[in-house]
């Protein structure tokens, strides 16, 4: 609506609008007048914050040669998991969000997004949520070019083990640390 009156007052561009005097304005706006003069002219003492970056890790994988064998990719997520764990231990902290990505030969791509049941670190929760999305999204019969892992809402792990936790969360979680220890050597 205010868009229609100002181009029946043939104002149709920003610097147009701010070279009109501040009491036409009022008379044709009322009170939005002051605003659509102040706006016209930069002038807002709105504070200005940068966007909040949203914690996220990513692990990407592309291959030197094109290809749809399921059972290498499904390797290559797997990889893409540990590594994305190990990132996750080492920081202390869990993730709340997996994404997959992959893009096709032909430059296509295709994105899936799934919320983990609780906030883990441990590579067999992510593995499992990884290879659901990955059998989702591996739809086309044209070869994969690139994999690529998220995982996003991250949160300090917690300290103590969650209430509903399975029994060998602790050892798991012992013997994940140790093959993090081996596998940076």
């Amino acid at each position: 609506k205010t868009i229609d009156e100002l181009n029946d007052f043939n104002v149709n561009r920003v610097g147009e609008l701010a070279r009109v005097p501040v009491r036409h304005l009022v008379i044709a706006f009322g009170r939005a007048g002051f605003s659509l003069h102040r706006k016209a002219r930069g002038i807002d003492s709105t504070p200005v914050y940068p966007p909040r970056a949203r914690p996220a890790i990513g692990e990407e994988e592309s291959f030197a040669a094109d290809t749809n064998d399921y059972s290498l990719l499904l390797s290559v997520v797997y990889r893409l998991v540990e590594r994305a764990g190990r990132r996750l231990r080492e920081m202390r902290k869990v993730g709340g969000r997996l994404g997959l990505r992959l893009r096709y030969a032909d430059g296509r791509e295709a994105n899936r997004f799934f919320r983990l049941p609780y906030e883990t670190n441990l590579d067999s929760m992510l593995f499992d949520a990884a290879r659901d999305l990955f059998a989702k999204l591996l739809e086309r019969r044209v070869r994969v070019r690139t994999l690529a892992l998220s995982i996003e809402r991250l949160a300090e792990a917690p300290a103590q083990i969650p209430l509903f936790a399975v029994d060998d969360t602790p050892k798991v979680t012992a013997l994940l640390t140790a093959l993090d220890r081996i596998r940076c050597r």
